[in-house]
């Protein structure tokens, strides 16, 4: 179900718009800078979520709505339209109605076709995202918009959250703090003045302002609960800022799904379930386009809270209360009880703030009003009609409010690609009113599962988020002393869990990352034995106990990591966690700590892999923890990698972070081009100044058939390779290091230079150039074609041609096919080129290149004497050979420079407890790097195996041997070196 550019019916509505409207530069259409674009991946639904009112987006295959592996929206958009005066006869959708002009105007951020652009293709007309909304919440930092996320990363140090705005201290719960779930939200705003279509001024004294006047605060939840981890909620809390009241409002989607993946749009279906009050949506077949080993699911799209209508008489909702409202300051529905909801209006027990014991309900109280989503007189899903994309366009206000008339509910006949479009149904909205408008997507494996997890989410919406219900923590014990071999004992106050009956009993073994059932109906009796029976033995074991079915939240949870082992004789692998999360940037001297350790008590042993692209490094740490020097590594993503064992069973944890650092750029003027024809650049930047020696470093290239381009440095003053063969890295701090220096290449693409080609002033020719097809046989050399007469030269294949073609960098004539099409020996116009590389047959062709006049026009040859210069962009090739001259850098020179075997002082040293040591080795083979005590006893082996030619690097940490003075000796090749080095601690 997609619009996407594939489909035909689709391209030829775009092509039908474009030749009305004109085409106009994209870039003038979303210039604003504040509109931001994140991925929302915290559960199993990953997304990609712009702050202007859109899921997914145009061109986006890998965070389209990607459940289970498949992609299941090519963007969905919320919407806002209302009924509004206008002057008379100002729009032509603008009607009369007693006297008075109308017209209907919906706001919307659509991306894909269909949103709406100005008649000068220069503006959006629709929601653009705010910095801050109108009562003076900040939301965006202006200078690095973002759009904030709840549980963030402060991955650059400063000690704030990355995506929030420097002006926050804490996130802005819309809950009470004192709600404890463990879901990521994400915050935006969003406006609609830019929506200039029709003649509405909804502010007063600024008519500059135009749309409805409607601001939108979105917040987007993604929980971890059971059931919740397979939904995306979206909150949009509508608020009239304008000066004018809006008396009939309707809210709603416009989406494009595609169940099954990107280009799995022609056998949708769409059906609204009246059972269920849910619309459904499923793939024909079963079978998805994009991967046929997966099954594509179902998708739910729920409205859990819509706008109230309070005024019309009618129990829009079927709970048999008639214009019920969160507004009015009365409990409607009778649920509040004084026993248990008289708490004061933060919410919260015993913290005697206003209205606590008061013995009438509190705004802030469980139960009342905006507390108690029972209380709104929902309208809910009211419309849910069947078009097509040719049909109807989003932009296409009047005749989409026309379809959102309540009560149109369309049955699909037949799958296909259908836009998906529901409201809510009529409700007012006063000037400064605000309503609140909810959607929850939920995916499952078939329809039985999701009706299950649509369950699951309506129940989590109301019990956390529709309705707060405050957190009431106690405490949890835990007698006796671990490790557990049989039995934990739990021990809790039951007296403080008033109106529980039961309690469910969770476990985690990873720190809280996912909890597991034990019990679900425990008694509350203050104590239980938790049988070790069905446990797995573990060190990292956590307890928490939990309930929802009073007034209050119960949780509890142990206070720190305890051990069960109920292993007997068997043997247990041991365990590893990190203590920081995936992504974070590390720089300089980074401390490295996790957690380890073995349920049976066995010893352990660690190491720590550091890998990228192209390093590994492995250290051996005593503890669990290491001080690792990140600036001895080129910038970069890494994967760290914790190893344990215990002589028999491994664990392993795993955490992608990068490292950055600063470097010192080289001047290009050290960089000299000897020979070769590429116009590339090449960086070289400074890693460690003190390493730098004085060389003549020789740079040369490998291309291979997969276009790939590898790249070596050789020291030509010591005469061996310090790199070889390495891929050409993107960034000098992504590159691998040299005696302190790293580089970095601007390398074009090879291609054909239409900007920088061309006729020369004599040549009075109409013709024009074109290429039918791509290079065969790359040559990087620029060519010229010289017209010198009329038999000027001959094709391999014995066509006479007016011109020659001329290699522009050798200064030879290069061999040419021609495609004779009319078969009369020579060239003409309109007749295939084709230069050859060296060879002579039709294998070595070049380029396919045609010279001809424009349609419609007869050819007009180009004069004797005329040269059309046929430039390319021109990659690094075995051709090229570049100069690193540091003799002329300002630099201190290190007269123990080690030339080929050498091993180096460590650093630092004196050093506690660790420190690097460098060596290189002037050829491959078997080595040993070994630390012994002053009195020669062998303290640690560092390296014992085969190791290639090149400089090595490997850590030494001392956490485990006293002070002194240490040697380490390095033999590989029949050659040993050895050097002192001093631990104080």
């Amino acid at each position: 179900m997609s619009s996407h550019s594939r489909s035909f019916s689709h391209y030829f509505f775009y092509v039908i718009l474009c030749l009305t409207l004109g085409l106009h530069a994209d870039a003038q259409l979303d210039d604003n800078p504040l509109q931001v674009t994140t991925t929302a991946g915290a559960n199993a639904i990953t997304t990609s979520l712009s702050n202007y009112g859109s899921l997914s987006g145009p061109g986006n295959g890998e965070t389209d709505m990607v459940w289970q592996g498949l992609g299941y929206a090519y963007e969905i958009n919320f919407f806002v339209g209302a009924e509004v005066e206008v002057p008379p006869g100002s729009h032509a959708d603008a009607y009369e109605a007693n006297g008075v002009w109308k017209a209907h105007v919906i706001s919307d951020g659509l991306k894909s076709s269909g949103g709406e652009i100005s008649p000068d293709g220069t503006e959006r007309w629709g929601w653009q995202p705010l910095d801050a909304t109108d009562d003076g919440q900040q939301l965006v930092d202006v200078s690095h918009p973002d759009i904030p996320k709840k549980n963030d990363y402060d991955i650059d140090g400063d000690g704030h959250m990355d995506s929030w705005p420097r002006e926050w201290t804490a996130w802005p719960d819309l809950w009470h703090q004192g709600d404890s779930d463990p879901r990521q939200e994400y915050l935006y705003a969003m406006d609609d003045r830019d929506n200039r279509e029709f003649a509405y001024y909804p502010f007063e004294n600024d008519s500059s302002r135009q749309g409805l006047g409607i601001q939108v605060t979105c917040r987007t939840v993604q929980g971890n609960r059971d059931g919740t981890q397979n939904a995306l909620i979206s909150i949009y809390d509508i608020k009239n800022i304008s000066d004018k009241d809006l008396s009939k409002v309707q809210g709603g989607l416009w989406g494009d799904p595609h169940i099954g993946g990107a280009d799995d749009w022609r056998d949708d279906w769409a059906v609204y379930d009246s059972v269920n009050n849910l619309i459904v949506l499923w793939d024909d077949d079963g079978q998805s386009l994009n991967n046929p080993s997966v099954t594509p699911g179902f998708m739910g799209i729920v409205f859990l809270e819509t706008p109230g209508n309070p005024v019309d008489g009618i129990d829009n909702d079927g709970d048999g209360i008639t214009d019920e409202s969160r507004f009015d300051g009365i409990d409607n529905d009778g649920d509040w009880n004084p026993l248990f909801d008289d708490v004061g209006a933060d919410g919260l027990p015993n913290t005697g703030d206003s209205g606590e014991n008061d013995g009438v309900p509190t705004a802030g109280e469980p139960h009342f009003d905006l507390t108690d989503m029972d209380e709104a007189d929902m309208t809910g899903l009211q419309a849910f009609p069947l078009t097509s994309f040719l049909d109807t366009r989003l932009e296409e206000d009047e005749k989409v409010w026309q379809l959102l008339t309540p009560g149109n509910m369309d049955v699909q006949q037949t799958p296909g690609d259908y836009p998906l479009l529901a409201g809510s149904g009529y409700f007012s909205l006063k000037s400064g009113e605000s309503k609140r408008f909810t959607v929850a997507f939920v995916m499952g494996e078939d329809h039985d599962q999701l009706l299950n997890n649509v369950q699951k989410v309506r129940d989590y919406y109301r019990t956390h988020l529709g309705n707060f219900i405050p957190e009431h923590p106690f405490p949890l014990t835990l007698e006796g002393n671990p490790p557990y071999t049989s039995e934990v004992p739990l021990k809790w106050a039951s007296e403080t869990l008033t109106d529980t009956d039961s309690l469910f009993l969770l476990y985690s073994t990873n720190n809280g990352q996912t909890w597991k059932t034990y019990e679900q109906k425990l008694p509350n009796s203050g104590q239980y034995n938790v049988s070790t029976a069905t446990l797995p033995a573990s060190v990292f074991y956590k307890f928490k106990l939990e309930s929802v079915n009073g007034a209050y939240l119960y949780t509890a949870i142990s206070d720190s990591f305890f051990t069960v082992d109920n292993s007997g004789a068997d043997n247990v692998a041991p365990e590893v966690l990190w203590d920081f999360r995936d992504g974070i940037s590390l720089s300089g001297l980074d401390t490295l700590l996790w957690r380890d350790g073995d349920a049976d008590g066995d010893p352990i042993t660690r190491q720590l892999i550091v890998q990228s692209t192209v390093i590994t490094d492995t250290l051996w740490p005593y503890n669990a923890g290491w001080v690792l020097n990140t600036a001895d590594y080129p910038n970069g993503s890494y994967t760290l990698t914790v190893h344990v064992s215990d002589g028999r069973l491994s664990a392993s944890s795993v955490k992608q972070v990068t490292f950055s650092n600063s470097f010192e750029d080289v001047e290009n003027t050290y960089v000299t081009h000897l020979q070769g024809p590429s116009e590339s650049i090449i960086h070289a930047a400074i890693a460690d100044r003190s390493a730098i020696k004085k060389a003549l470093y020789v740079l040369t290239f490998d291309r291979q058939d997969d276009q790939t381009t590898l790249y070596s440095v050789y020291d030509s003053t010591r005469k061996y390779y310090l790199i070889k063969n390495d891929p050409l890295p993107i960034a000098p701090e992504s590159g691998r290091f040299f005696d302190g220096l790293t580089l970095a290449f601007d390398n074009p693409e090879y291609r054909f230079l239409p900007e920088k080609s061309g006729w020369s002033d004599s040549a009075h020719t109409n013709l024009e150039i074109s290429m039918p097809n791509d290079a065969h046989k790359p040559l990087f050399h620029d060519l010229e074609f010289r017209f010198d007469g009329a038999a000027c030269d001959t094709s391999i294949n014995g066509i006479i041609a007016p011109y020659a073609v001329w290699d522009s960098f050798t200064g030879k004539k290069l061999k040419q096919y021609i495609v004779d099409l009319n078969s009369n020996g020579t060239w003409e116009p309109g007749e295939v080129i084709s230069p050859l590389n060296e060879g002579a047959t039709t294998d070595d062709i070049i380029w396919y290149i045609i010279f001809d006049a424009p349609d419609n026009t007869d050819p007009v040859l180009p004069e004797v004497g005329a040269r059309y210069t046929f430039k390319v962009a021109k990659p690094l090739s075995a051709e090229d050979r570049y100069l690193i001259d540091t003799n002329i850098l300002n630099i201190n020179t290190n007269p123990s420079y080690p030339a080929g075997y050498a091993l180096q002082q460590n650093y630092p040293n004196p050093f506690n407890p660790v420190t690097t040591i460098n060596y290189r080795l002037d050829k491959s083979g078997p080595t040993l790097l070994e630390v012994y005590d002053i009195r020669g006893r062998r303290v640690r082996t560092l390296i014992n195996g085969y190791q290639t030619a090149g400089t090595h690097r490997v850590h030494f940490d001392g956490s485990a041997v006293a002070s002194g003075v240490y040697f380490y000796r390095l033999s590989s090749g029949g050659q040993q070196l050895s050097r002192l080095m001093l631990l104080i601690k």
